[in-house]
Parts: structure tokens; C-alpha cells; sequence
């Protein structure tokens, strides 16, 4: 039998047992079953990446999460469904006692910046990733990712024959094909 092994893709020089990582956020956030698979196949398809933060309770003798829930919980699921991996790289956090240690936890919930529309698409572009890939692997929760793809790159242009005209779309009695522009370079197509 192959051995199914997942890939650390990061390090810090510090580095716990899976076992030794506890969660500090309780039921503060949820997991949902789509994000849940999407989180899943990307720690399958590109390892995992993102080494989480801990505190260290120094009372306790234990290392509580502070941001990696979700990453440490799929990863839970999968070595219990037979995956193997190592030692998890963690970074510190410094907090003076337990309640430091969850506003720290909302600090990495927090989410400061917003994605943008055009931001995506300009990052998408530059960074050659292929949408199919990028709606489902990803959850980027401003951005309606399947409508996002849908309206940046459209799976076709449409022809008289693939839809009614509507009123805009008559022009001097005939119909004309819905015209696409690519919002980064202006190049449009579908214009007879």
C-alpha cells in the first residue's frame, strides 16, 4: 500500500506533535463541509504551508492554538482517515495569561484588508492561476467566487442562436453578440 503522507511546506525552527496542539478558539468560528473540502484538497494538493501560532501556557505546561484551528483540525481528520505527516512548525505568541491569548485569537480572525474584484483579477493574472483551481480550492469570503469567475472570464460568448435578444440587445433590428472587455488591458472580443 502507498503510503499517503502529507508534505510540510514551511518551518520555523520550532516545531510540536500534532497531539500537543490544543484550541483556544472553542466554538468561536465553524468549519463549514464545502470549506472544509476545499481546505482538504488544497493541504493535499500543495502540503501544508501555513505554520499555525500558538501560546504557550506556562501553568498548564501546553501550547494552545491562536491561529490554525481550521488547518489543525482537517489535518486531525485526515491522519485519522490514514494520512501520515510530521512534527507541525508553530510559531510563538507571546500573551501574559489565557485571556490575552483569545483577544489574539481575534486579532487573527480579524480581517483588516478587503479583496477587491479587480484586486483578485490583477493578482490572478500576475500570479498565472487557473480559475477552475482558484474557485475550488478557495474561499475568499467578500467575493462570490463562482460569479466572480463567471463575469472576469466567461466560459463563452454568446451567439444569436445561444439566446433571445433582449431590448438592449437589438440593434438596428438585428442582434449583436454580447461584447466582453478584459478590465485589466481593455481588449474586447465578441464585437462582430
Amino acid at each position: 500500500m502507498t503510503e499517503k503522507k502529507i508534505e510540510i511546506v514551511c518551518e520555523t525552527g520550532f516545531d510540536l506533535a500534532l497531539k500537543d496542539i490544543n484550541n483556544l478558539q472553542g466554538d468561536l468560528k465553524e468549519l463549514r463541509p464545502e470549506n472544509e473540502a476545499k481546505l482538504t484538497n488544497e493541504i493535499l494538493e500543495t502540503g501544508f504551508s501555513f505554520a499555525p501560532h500558538v501560546w504557550h501556557d506556562k501553568v498548564q505546561n501546553k501550547y494552545f492554538l491562536i491561529d490554525g484551528h481550521q488547518r489543525i483540525l482537517v489535518l486531525k481528520k485526515l491522519i485519522a482517515d490514514g494520512y501520515i505527516c510530521g512534527d507541525i512548525p508553530v510559531v510563538i505568541v507571546q500573551a501574559a495569561s489565557a485571556e490575552e491569548a483569545k483577544r489574539r485569537v481575534l486579532q487573527s480572525v480579524s480581517q483588516y484588508g478587503v479583496v477587491t474584484n479587480q484586486g483578485l483579477y490583477n493578482f490572478v493574472i500576475d500570479a498565472n492561476i487557473d480559475i477552475d483551481s482558484l474557485v475550488a480550492s478557495f474561499n475568499i469570503p467578500e467575493i462570490d467566487l463562482p460569479n466572480w469567475s463567471e463575469s472576469y472570464f466567461p466560459s463563452e460568448i454568446l451567439t444569436d442562436e445561444a439566446v433571445e435578444p433582449k431590448d438592449t440587445e437589438i440593434e438596428q433590428g438585428q442582434f449583436s453578440k454580447l461584447v466582453h472587455t478584459c478590465p485589466k488591458c481593455g481588449f474586447s472580443f465578441g464585437a462582430e
